[in-house]
């Protein structure tokens, strides 16, 4: 069996990106005295409701038939910029081709 290739992909707050049938919201990014982190929402087509996940950066979650999710980077919002995240996944069905598209909060598609 091979390895899988992990697709890294650069996120901002309020933006969103859409793999195939998944599609990953970055709704907060953050810091505590424990540092950086992102609040996260996760949807699949078909599926009825959306799941919110808190993520550091080093965490990974497994996103069932869909692949693995690790989060690099949370960069937190300050009053200049808007924060981002840095994503990488893995998809779990190799060898196979899935749409990219980021979607940013002006509404311009890109992919």
């Amino acid at each position: 069996m091979s390895e899988p290739m992990w697709t890294q992909h650069l996120i901002q707050q309020s933006g969103q990106l859409t793999l195939g049938t998944l599609r990953v919201g970055v709704f907060r990014t953050l810091a505590d005295e424990d540092g950086p982190y992102a609040v996260l929402r996760l949807s699949v087509s078909g599926a009825e409701h959306v799941q919110e996940l808190t993520m550091r950066p080093g965490d990974a979650t497994e996103l069932e038939g869909i692949g693995d999710l690790l989060l690099l980077v949370a960069e937190p919002s300050t009053r200049e910029r808007r924060g981002s995240v840095r994503l990488a996944l893995a998809s779990a069905r190799t060898g196979t081709e899935t749409g990219t598209r980021t979607r940013t909060d002006d509404g311009a598609a890109h992919g």
